[in-house]
């Protein structure tokens, strides 16, 4: 092999490593399908480094749970929509968050499914939501219109009763309401809301219930397991019902939200010492320094304090010399002119924003190097900001359009490499999901070679879809009337980009910036909370800086 290209490998190879492939056994795939036959129109090394942005865009710690939630689970975020939507809910939606009108946490894994007819229109089921290992571990919510009671007038006078009417969406509760080995009943208030928490168990099954009334509708939530594997499962399905909880709209952002142990917590709080003195006086270092900044870089590095803060310093200082705040639409929309990477109007699927990207627009395009990495770096801070409001676990998504890609329109390897610099250490824990629509051949042949290596919650991110694969598995993650029609959607390409569109929307998020940005200089000006940091924090903070290597 020749000695450029054999370099060129052994960097892919090492991106490969910090994208998760780790090992002896996983560098040898990569190598093997490195050393496969070259693909007409593809660099061998720039489909290395494509398949290596996106595992590192996507990289997950194994044990670490969705941003949002408590570790270990996920949020769902429900509805409570009309009987005559049945069919077309079984998750959280688009805008789940926005139009959400209760809230519990599951374990991760769980799947929701969609309500049928007779669940939904005759008894009032909102979601399911079960446990794949053994469908009959799941939880249930059903909602009834309940007109003329508020939340702190609300009394169940006959609880079996209110129980016996809920039974139709589950046989198997009625038989455990006559035959009970266990009966629980307790009420407890969240917010002044009086919540109903009942607990009975059959020699088959056990079930915990949560009974409540908010804005004149009934919330009845259930969670089922057969009592066999109910003892093994018993924390994680009590620690569902207690993170069950109405509301009338979600104006938080997920991180507000986030509940932590107290461990965490301090390590949050020694997180936030360890950079306190490179923060101080800077009102762009305030204005990205929220709650969420803070799990995700401690996510990233599985709560480990000192490897967080290295992080975090190190994206400090590269924000400070970088200065992604102010890239605006009027100083960089020349680079968008093309449309060739885009934030979508509409959330998918999971209420995730899309950046959308068509790589085969490089070839019509002469720009410089810089200028497109900066583009990269302005969307990638809008989309942040989206998702921070949008999604209910402050992740993107990406679709790349793979159609028409080559050699000739692929990005320059320097550029590729700065990408995915920028990606795996400024941007941690933001990527939810990549699905790559008509990936080049050579692609896929490095993705079925490495793939058995990647850790399973990585592998499950990524969605390759090939020419063969039915419209169904796209509309999995999009509405068909969100994307264009040489995605497999319903909307004509050149109906779905507009320049002038587009521009509006990302002003109108480079106003909501500034605002950011003044109230962070409001805040550095008045002293704020940043303070004189004390000398532990400076010496915590002159600690870790000893340990930080500029990549």
């Amino acid at each position: 092999m020749p000695l450029a290209i054999q370099t060129s490998a052994s960097r892919c190879t090492a991106a490969f490593r910090t994208a998760g492939a780790r090992g002896p056994r996983r560098a040898a795939a990569v190598c093997a399908a490195a050393s496969q036959p070259q693909q007409p129109g593809l660099d061998r090394r720039q489909a290395l480094l494509g398949l290596a942005v996106v595992l590192v865009g996507t990289k997950v710690q194994p044990a670490l749970a969705d941003e949002g939630s408590t570790p270990g689970t996920e949020i769902f975020y429900g509805q409570a929509s009309p009987p005559t939507s049945y069919g077309g809910y079984g998750g959280n939606t688009q805008n789940a968050k926005a139009d959400a009108k209760y809230i519990f946490e599951y374990p991760t894994g769980w799947k929701s499914e969609t309500v049928n007819k007779r669940d939904k229109g005759t008894q009032g089921v909102d979601c399911r939501v079960f446990n794949p290992r053994n469908k009959l571990q799941q939880v249930f919510v059903i909602t009834l219109g309940r007109a003329g009671e508020d939340n702190r007038s609300f009394r169940l006078t006959n609880v079996d009763a209110t129980l016996e009417g809920f039974a139709g969406a589950d046989y198997d509760m009625l038989d455990a309401l006559g035959g009970a080995i266990l009966r629980k009943d307790e009420t407890r208030e969240i917010g002044g809301q009086l919540y109903y928490d009942i607990e009975f168990a059959s020699p088959d099954n056990h079930y915990l219930a949560s009974i409540t009334v908010n804005a004149g509708k009934v919330y009845a939530m259930f969670i089922k397991s057969p009592e066999r594997i109910f003892p093994e499962a018993e924390a994680s399905l009590r620690a569902i019902r207690e993170s069950f909880h109405t509301i009338d709209q979600v104006a938080m952002a997920w991180f507000e939200a986030v509940k932590l142990s107290s461990d965490e917590d301090s390590k949050l709080s020694k997180l936030k010492a360890a950079v306190a003195s490179t923060a101080a006086g800077s009102a762009a270092h305030a204005a990205f320094l929220t709650r969420g900044t803070y799990i995700r870089y401690l996510r990233a590095r599985s709560w480990k304090v000192d490897k967080a803060a290295k992080m975090l310093l190190e994206t400090l200082r590269w924000r400070a010399e970088y200065k992604p705040q102010e890239l605006n639409w009027d100083n960089i929309k020349h680079e968008g002119a093309r449309g060739k990477l885009f934030i979508l109007e509409h959330a998918d699927k999971a209420g995730r924003p899309v950046v959308i990207m068509r790589p085969r627009l490089e070839a019509v395009y002469s720009g410089n190097g810089d200028e497109r990495v900066k583009w990269l770096v302005y969307t990638l801070e809008q989309a942040a900001r989206l998702a921070d409001e949008w999604s209910p676990d402050g992740k993107m998504t990406w679709l790349i359009d793979f159609v028409g890609y080559n050699s000739k329109n692929s990005p320059p390897f320097k550029i590729s490499l700065q990408v995915l610099s920028i990606l795996q250490n400024h941007f941690p824990e933001r990527l939810g999901c990549a699905v790559s629509y008509k990936p080049p051949m050579l692609f896929n042949i490095l993705w079925r070679a490495v793939s058995p290596f990647v850790d399973p919650n990585t592998r499950d991110k990524l969605v390759f879809l090939s020419p063969s694969t039915p419209p169904e598995e796209l509309e999995k993650h999009f509405d068909p009337q969100h994307i264009d029609d040489s995605l497999g959607g319903a909307i004509p390409i050149e109906q779905l980009w507009s320049f002038e569109g587009y521009g509006q929307r990302m002003q109108e998020l480079d106003a909501q910036a500034a605002e950011s940005l003044q109230a962070a200089q409001a805040a550095v000006a008045a002293g704020g909370k940043q303070g004189k940091p004390s000398a532990d924090e400076v010496a915590l903070t002159a600690d870790f800086e000893q340990h930080v290597t500029v990549i």
